[in-house]
């Protein structure tokens, strides 16, 4: 978009300007920000437009497992969410995010999000070039503690029960997730090992963006190594 109002980037820009600069108690509203974080259903899907407005962004996707995001999704909005379609059409759209562009995009596996928040965190930041904060291994917002984001029973503190919460679902679409976990591991290897990783064979060409059915995707998958 160009016009009288610059860029569509400007205009975002602006946006995001005005928008924090409107809370009185902003706390970064004097101090240099490296990045400005949002957080949204599905961007993953849209990551084309994300970029065409922030070359230089970056983007971060968590990949659940299939069971526990079922019973959450489910329980969150049982009339939307009865199958795994959304979630086959999320995960996919990561996987090839992660591999054809791993300087801009940073798949996480939620579980050990969870389950080492540290340890994950500790990455991601290196990923970004921030360094450790407390405030970076609870939920919060304007670095003030806030409840978890959770269709269940939201808590003030990374909800370890998050890993509990599981629904039936075709042992297809865990061998997709464990493939997505493979992805995603190169990430936490020692520097020094991630030179000589190889990337899981089917994962070369367009295998994913030929949005082939479920079960066919996950045949391939399960027979990596």
């Amino acid at each position: 978009m160009q016009g009288s109002y610059g860029t569509r980037r400007e205009l975002l820009d602006g946006y995001l300007d005005s928008f924090f600069a409107a809370w009185l108690d902003y706390r970064d509203r004097y101090i240099p920000k490296t990045y400005t974080v949002a957080f949204g259903k599905r961007h993953n899907l849209a990551a084309g437009e994300f970029f065409g407005d922030y070359p230089d962004g970056r983007l971060i996707t968590l990949v659940r497992d299939p069971r526990s995001w079922l019973a959450s999704a489910h329980h969150h909005q049982p009339e939307l969410y009865r199958d795994l379609e959304h979630w086959e059409a999320s995960v996919t759209a990561s996987i090839d995010l992660a591999v054809k562009d791993p300087d801009r995009v940073f798949l996480i596996p939620f579980d050990r999000l969870v389950a080492d928040t540290a340890a994950t965190m500790s990455v991601v930041l290196d990923w970004l070039g921030l360094d450790m904060e407390g405030v970076c291994l609870e939920p919060t917002f304007n670095a003030m503690a806030v409840h978890s984001n959770s269709a269940f029973q939201p808590q003030r503190v990374v909800d370890q029960s998050a890993l509990v919460q599981s629904a039936s679902v075709d042992a297809g679409a865990v061998r997709l997730y464990r493939y997505a976990e493979k992805v995603a591991w190169r990430r936490f290897l020692p520097r020094s090992w991630r030179r000589t990783f190889r990337w899981p064979a089917r994962i070369a060409g367009d295998l994913f963006g030929r949005r082939e059915r479920l079960h066919t995707i996950n045949s391939r998958s399960g027979e990596t190594d």
